[in-house]
C-alpha cells in the first residue's frame, strides 16, 4: 500500500512538472562559473538544452560525460546550460573543472527555477529547438542516445 501511494505521489509530480514545462525558452540571464552573464535567448539558431543539476546528486554527476560527449559532438548547432542547484557555490566550479564540463555552467536561481515550473527534483532537463520551441522534458537522469534522439 505504502508503495502505491508513493507511485501516485511520484505521478502526479511528474504530471504537474510536464504541465509547468514553459512551451517557450525562458528568457534569463545568469552568472557562470567563469564571472560571465549568460543570457539564454543569446544562442538564436541553435537547439538550447537546459540542465538543472547539482554536484551532490549522483544521477547528475553520472550523466555529465554524456553531455560533455555531445557538446563535443555537436558544438555548431547546440548549447547545453548547466544550471547548478548546489547551495554551496564554491563546490561548482572546481568540480566542473575536474570533469571537464565544455559548456556554460551556471549558478541557478530561484527566479529561473520558477521560470521552468519550480525544480522539484533534479536531474532535469528541458530542450528547446533552434526556434526556441520546447521539444522534450526530462526529469530524472539521461544519456547521449537520449539527446540523439531528440537532437536531429
Amino acid at each position: 500500500m505504502k508503495r502505491i501511494i508513493q507511485l501516485i505521489i511520484i505521478s502526479l509530480t511528474l504530471s504537474f512538472a510536464l504541465a509547468n514545462a514553459p512551451q517557450k525558452l525562458p528568457d534569463f540571464s545568469l552568472k557562470s562559473i567563469d564571472d560571465k552573464t549568460i543570457r539564454s535567448t543569446s544562442f538564436t539558431g541553435k537547439y538550447v538544452i537546459i540542465n538543472f543539476w547539482a554536484t551532490w546528486c549522483p544521477p547528475c554527476r553520472k550523466e555529465m560525460p554524456d553531455f560533455i560527449e555531445f557538446q563535443k559532438a555537436h558544438k555548431d548547432d547546440v548549447v547545453i546550460l548547466a544550471i547548478s542547484l548546489d547551495r554551496k557555490k564554491n563546490v561548482v566550479k572546481p568540480y566542473a573543472d575536474k570533469t571537464g564540463m565544455n559548456f556554460p555552467v551556471l549558478y541557478g536561481s530561484p527566479e529561473v527555477a520558477d521560470l521552468f515550473g519550480g525544480i522539484a527534483s533534479i536531474p532535469q532537463t528541458f530542450i528547446y529547438d533552434s526556434s526556441g520551441k520546447l521539444v522534450k522534458h526530462f526529469t530524472g537522469m539521461i544519456g547521449e542516445s537520449d539527446l540523439k534522439a531528440v537532437v536531429k
